[in-house]
């Protein structure tokens, strides 16, 4: 579970459902990797919780060229960022079971949490 805290709010998010596609025509290969997430909001004014899910994913299409040793590479559909009430976080796949994120510390603070805590974990306390 990431613990996402910004200047607006607070986001809890979990990871959940991991999907890895290939399908081969030919020389073209198309992929298809990603995850579902979940997520709870709160806005720093701490009125009204927000919950929601979506997925990240990594959708594109690969095609040999005249050069055996490269490929070119087209984007079919990507989504690269965790969205979570005001938050954005951007993201990519490392594995099935893991991927990046990527933040300005100035700007976010990222934190880990146990995924069991999910629905029980107070937001208030990591207000600033």
């Amino acid at each position: 579970m990431l613990i996402l805290v910004d200047a607006k709010g607070v986001a809890v998010v979990v990871f959940e459902k991991q999907f890895d596609e290939i399908n081969r025509q030919g020389k073209i290969e198309r992929r298809d990797v990603g995850t579902h997430y979940r997520f709870r909001y709160l806005a720093m004014d701490g009125r009204k919780e927000i919950t929601g899910g979506d997925i990240v994913r990594e959708k594109y299409r690969t095609e040999p060229t005249d050069n055996p040793s490269k490929f070119n590479g087209f984007d079919e559909g990507s989504v690269l960022a965790i969205k979570a009430g005001s938050i954005q976080v951007k993201w990519s796949m490392s594995t099935k079971e893991a991927g990046y994120v990527y933040y300005v510390p100035e700007e976010l603070r990222v934190q880990i949490g146990h995924a069991g805590d999910f629905k029980t974990i107070d937001l208030k306390r990591f207000q600033r």
